[in-house]
């Protein structure tokens, strides 16, 4: 995924369905993206009742530390 700055806020640029495959998304569910490093994240996945779904991701095999942004601008 690439992610793109605007000041002081980051959005998700490409990739969203590949992660959104990667990760067994639902629709209702929601995700946090917690900036750890220069292109790491952590993900948090919550289900429809806000209970933390933890999942693997199918390319890094780790619930909670696994996608690696290239950042943009």
């Amino acid at each position: 995924m690439t992610t793109r700055k605007e000041g002081n806020d980051a959005f998700i640029d490409q990739g969203w369905a590949a992660f959104a495959i990667a990760h067994h998304l639902k629709i209702g569910q929601s995700v946090t993206f917690n900036k750890v490093s220069s292109f790491k994240y952590s993900v948090v996945i919550f289900d429809h009742t806000c209970t933390e779904v933890m999942t693997r991701c199918a390319d890094h095999g780790d619930a909670t530390m696994c996608v690696v942004f290239e950042e943009q601008g």
